[in-house]
């Protein structure tokens, strides 16, 4: 196939097919130049080229960090904590649930006026959304069978 002069009789000349086969075609010319004129450069850089080894600085590849779960590798259940630690004097967190018995009154509160009143007893959390760590908190000592649930949002303290 000849290359024609004018766009108007090239479209008119060739099918689509042929036209797609034309793009293809050039296309691949396209890539195998730049694959020449990367394999070229990188063998200037592998033979040692002094301009690339002197102004260039050398780059250290750091170790890099798996993100994952669980106990890094080597460690075992009990070599988490000292047992020190306690002797030292630093406080235990105390667990949400003994809060909970602390606030809940036998008459049904929502979950808002709950955790407001967890803040005013000295609970933290560091949780994004506590109002959902304290649903689901509320929702095992439900099956636990220590808080009832009186509503769609309000729970008591057991009687």
């Amino acid at each position: 196939m000849a290359i024609k002069s004018n766009d108007l009789e090239i479209l008119q000349s060739y099918t689509l097919d042929e036209l797609i086969e034309l793009v293809k075609e050039k296309a691949k010319m396209d890539i195998d130049d730049r694959l020449s004129e990367a394999k070229n450069q990188l063998v200037s850089l592998l033979s040692g080229s002094s301009e690339w080894s002197e102004s260039s600085p050398k780059v250290e590849s750091a170790p890099v960090k798996k993100k994952g779960r669980g106990r890094p590798k080597g460690s075992t259940k009990n070599s988490a904590k000292p047992k020190s630690a306690a002797k030292e004097g630093k406080s235990k967190r105390i667990p949400l649930g003994q809060y909970l018995e602390q606030v809940l009154t036998p008459e049904p509160q929502k979950v808002d006026d709950l955790y407001e009143a967890l803040k005013s007893v000295g609970y933290q959390s560091n949780a994004q959304d506590p109002r959902r760590i304290l649903y689901l908190e509320l929702t095992r000592q439900v099956k636990a069978g220590k808080v009832k649930k009186s509503g769609r949002g309000l729970y008591s303290a057991k009687k």
